[in-house]
């Protein structure tokens, strides 16, 4: 079983994305939140989780110069 964590700030992604993955065979979403800081916060006072993999939903912005 993969364990899976998720930090998304957008609801609808993440939302979809703990969908997925928890429709998936051999897949577990462990733990899943909006922000870093509330992620950390939840999975120190899970002292026994341990995850095989992180996602990191996020945008990149490219400017571009006329």
């Amino acid at each position: 079983m993969i364990k899976i964590g998720i930090i998304e700030d957008d609801e609808i992604i993440r939302q979809s994305l703990v969908d997925y993955f928890t429709r998936e065979a051999g897949f577990e979403v462990s733990l899943h939140a909006a922000s870093v800081e509330t992620f950390m916060s939840t999975w120190g006072k899970i002292s026994i989780l341990t995850l095989s993999c992180l996602i990191l939903a996020f945008q990149v912005f490219q400017e571009l110069k006329a």
